[in-house]
């Protein structure tokens, strides 16, 4: 089940159902894409929203791509970043060290003495 990839704080909830999911699901924040972990923990389930509203399916955004266009794009340039080891590298390097001030900051604040550790 994916809900066990979630902290226990974390409550998993959907009105549109009871059961347990099984794999990590996303939708892109502008709806175009949906998303999901399989089992492997490395591959992605991508799918183009075809269920978007006909206007939006025949309009186009500001750089003048049509929103199915706009997803295969979004689609080709993950593919790359995911086979580039310098890009991933720099990223994951980059979201390890915001997450390690986040952590000192929070032990921090919550146990004076790590204060003057990470001070």
């Amino acid at each position: 089940m994916a809900s066990r990839h979630y902290p226990a704080s974390i409550d998993v909830f959907y009105s549109y159902r009871s059961t347990a999911f099984d794999h990590s699901q996303w939708v892109h924040r502008g709806g175009l894409v949906f998303i999901q972990v399989l089992e492997d923990g490395v591959t992605l389930a991508w799918l183009n929203n075809r269920l978007a509203s006909t206007r939006q399916m025949v309009s186009t955004d500001r750089s003048g791509e049509r929103p199915a266009e706009r997803a295969d794009r979004l689609c080709k340039n993950l593919e790359n970043f995911c086979t580039n080891p310098v890009t991933l590298n720099a990223f994951w390097k980059e979201t390890r060290e915001v997450w390690m001030e986040r952590f000192a900051s929070e032990q921090a604040q919550h146990n004076p003495e790590v204060q003057n550790i990470v001070a």
